[in-house]
């Protein structure tokens, strides 16, 4: 099982995960950034995206 702690979407399909597929993480962490910055056009910055993906607990 392979959980995003930010986001808490999970699966549990883990070598398809370590193997690259992670759409529906990025997927998962787009949706809840844009609830969170509702009303905000402020764009995504790397730093809000990319330590997003890499805060998976295996």
């Amino acid at each position: 099982m392979i959980k995003d702690l930010r986001t808490g979407h999970e699966r549990s399909d883990v070598q398809n995960v370590l193997d690259g597929d992670i759409e529906d993480y990025i997927k998962a962490f787009l949706m809840q950034h844009k609830k969170t910055r509702k009303g905000s056009d402020l764009p995504l910055s790397k730093s809000d995206l990319f330590p997003a993906l890499f805060r998976f607990k295996i």
